[in-house]
C-alpha cells in the first residue's frame, strides 16, 4: 500500500495517456477497437429501426446475463427516443438468451453473438459502431449516455474514449486511499458528465481525499440534475455513493425518492432493487425496505453474489436484528453456490451478519479464523486484507464489521507500540462501523506519530466532520422534538 502511494503520481501520469489501468486491472479493453460486432449477428429487428442506420449502439452482455435486467427499461427508451437520429439499438447476448429474448419481439434488435468468448468482454459492456467502419468504441455500459449523445452530435472525441475509461477505473480503485487528484477527476466529469462512476468519484474525492462535506455535497447536488431520471447511471452512483460515503443520511434519503421510480421500472433487476434497498435502510426506511427486501431475495435467482450482497446490504438497517432471519437465507442461498464466489467476500458476509445481528463474539471469531485458515491468497497481513476490503471499490462499505474486527486484532497484539499505518487502519475501519469519535482519537494519534501526513490529516477531516456533522442533526433533531411538544 504504502509504495502504491509513492508510485501513485507516475501511475497517474500514465494513466491519463490510457497505458494503465490503475491498482486494480480492468478485465477489459476500453476505447476504439477492432469491432467485435457483425451485421449477420442480427436475428430480430424491429419494424421501425431505422433504414440506413448512422450509428449502431450494441449492449453486450455475454455471460451477464443478470445485468440485463437491470437495464431493459433504459434500453427500450433509448430505442424509441433515438431511431430518428439514426440509431440502431442491439442487444447482443449468447445464442439460447438471444432467440428467447427475440421471441418477445422487443423494441430494439436482438443479436445472437457469443461474446463472452473475445477477450475481454464477459461483463456487460457497451460497443458503438459508425456504419460501415471497421473499428467501434468499446466502453461500461454506465457510458453509454455521452459516447452516443456525443456521436450523433459529431464530437465523439469529446469524450476521450479509452483514456477517460482508464483514468476512471484508476482514480476509483485509488480515491479509498485518499489518491484521486482533482484535475484528473474534474477531467473524468467533463468527459463522462452522465457517467454515475464518475459522478460518484467526484462525491468520494471531496471526502475521502480533501476531507471536506461539503465539497461532496456540493458534487452531490451538481450530479443529480445531470443523472436524475437515467436508470443506469442512478443507480452506478447510487451504488458507490452509499458504500463510499454512509455517513450522511440526507443524501439516502434523496436517493431512496429518487430510485423509487428507477426500481418500479426495472422489477427484475437484482441490483437495481438491491441498492433501492441500501438507500431506504441508510435512509430509516425500514418498513418499505422490508417489502422491496423480499422482492430482491425473488429476483437474486441462482445468482450466488446476488444473494451474498443482499445478505450484507441488510444489515445496514439502523436495526438489522429484524432482517436477521432474511440474511440468513440469503447467506444459504450464497452458500449453495460457493463454488463460484469470491471466498473473502463470502466469510466477510457470515461475519458481517452475525456481528450486526447479535451473534457473540465467540461466533465471530470463529468465522475469522477460518477466514484466515480457508482463503488460499490470504494476503498475511490483517492490516492489508482490512484496508483493501474497506477501499476496494468491489467492497468498499459492504462489510465493515468484519474490517474492524481484523483492525481490533492488529490493535491487541500490538498495544501502544501500533505502527501509524496501522493505526490509520484502525481509525478508518472504526469509521466506517461507526465508532466516530474513536475514529478522530485513533487518527489524532496517527497523525502526531506520522509528522502530519497530509493523507492522514484529511482523513482526520473527514472524520472529525461528520462527527460534527451527525452532532448537529442530533441537535437539531432535539430541538424539532421539544418543539412539537409544546404544540
Amino acid at each position: 500500500m504504502t509504495a502504491l502511494r509513492r508510485m501513485f503520481p507516475a501511475l497517474v501520469a500514465l494513466a491519463m495517456t490510457g497505458l494503465v489501468r490503475g491498482q486494480a486491472p480492468v478485465p477489459f479493453v476500453t476505447g476504439i477497437v477492432p469491432s467485435p460486432v457483425t451485421d449477420t449477428a442480427r436475428i430480430w429487428k424491429p419494424v421501425d429501426a431505422p433504414a440506413q442506420a448512422k450509428w449502431a449502439a450494441w449492449f453486450c452482455y455475454g455471460d451477464a446475463r443478470f445485468d440485463f435486467r437491470d437495464h431493459r427499461s433504459w434500453i427500450e427508451d433509448l430505442a424509441k427516443r433515438r431511431h430518428e437520429q439514426g440509431l440502431e439499438v442491439v442487444v447482443a447476448m449468447s445464442a439460447a438468451a438471444a432467440h428467447e429474448l427475440a421471441a418477445e419481439k422487443p423494441a430494439f434488435a436482438v443479436a445472437a453473438l457469443d461474446l463472452f468468448l473475445v477477450a475481454g468482454t464477459g461483463a456487460a459492456r457497451f460497443c458503438l459502431q459508425q456504419q460501415g467502419a471497421a473499428e467501434a468504441v468499446m466502453c461500461e455500459i454506465d457510458c453509454a449516455q455521452d459516447r452516443i449523445e456525443a456521436a450523433l452530435a459529431g464530437e465523439l472525441t469529446r469524450t476521450a474514449p479509452g483514456e477517460a475509461d482508464d483514468l476512471l477505473a484508476s482514480l476509483l480503485a485509488t480515491v479509498g486511499d485518499g489518491e484521486a487528484p482533482e484535475d484528473a477527476v474534474l477531467h473524468c466529469v467533463r468527459s463522462l458528465p452522465h457517467s454515475g462512476q464518475a459522478r460518484a468519484l467526484s462525491v468520494l474525492a471531496g471526502w475521502w481525499v480533501k476531507g471536506e462535506h461539503g465539497n461532496a455535497q456540493a458534487a452531490f447536488d451538481a450530479a443529480m440534475p445531470a443523472i436524475n431520471g437515467d436508470g443506469v447511471a442512478l443507480v452506478e452512483f447510487a451504488d458507490i455513493v452509499l458504500r463510499g460515503d454512509p455517513a450522511d443520511d440526507g443524501m439516502a434519503r434523496t436517493l431512496a425518492v429518487e430510485l423509487a421510480p428507477i426500481a418500479a421500472a426495472a422489477p427484475d433487476g437484482a441490483r437495481t432493487q438491491r441498492v433501492y434497498l441500501r438507500a431506504l435502510l441508510l435512509a430509516g426506511q425500514h418498513r418499505l425496505a422490508l417489502r422491496v427486501a423480499e422482492h430482491a431475495a425473488r429476483v437474486a435467482g441462482d445468482d450466488p453474489m446476488a444473494h451474498l450482497h443482499l445478505a450484507e446490504t441488510l444489515t445496514k438497517a439502523r436495526e438489522p436484528l429484524q432482517f436477521r432471519a432474511m440474511a440468513d437465507a440469503a447467506i444459504a442461498q450464497a452458500t449453495a453456490g460457493k463454488d463460484h464466489l469470491d471466498a473473502r467476500q463470502w466469510f466477510a458476509a457470515r461475519h458481517e451478519v452475525l456481528a450486526r445481528c447479535g451473534a457473540t463474539p465467540e461466533e465471530c471469531a470463529k468465522i475469522r479464523e477460518a477466514y484466515s485458515q480457508a482463503v488460499d491468497d490470504y494476503r498475511g497481513s490483517a492490516n492489508n486484507d482490512a484496508w483493501h476490503l474497506m477501499t476496494d471499490p468491489a467492497t468498499m462499505g459492504r462489510y465493515p464489521a468484519f474490517a474492524l474486527a481484523l483492525a481490533d486484532g492488529l490493535q491487541q497484539k500490538a498495544g501502544e507500540t501500533l505502527d501509524p499505518i496501522y493505526r490509520d487502519t484502525v481509525a478508518l475501519a472504526a469509521f466506517c462501523a461507526g465508532q466516530w469519535e474513536r475514529a478522530v482519537a485513533e487518527q489524532r494519534l496517527a497523525v502526531e506519530a506520522e509528522g502530519g501526513s497530509s493523507r492522514y490529516a484529511a482523513r482526520l477531516r473527514r472524520y472529525e466532520g461528520a462527527l460534527a456533522l451527525r452532532q448537529q442533526r442530533e441537535t437539531e433533531k432535539k430541538r424539532r422534538d421539544e418543539a412539537r411538544k409544546q404544540r
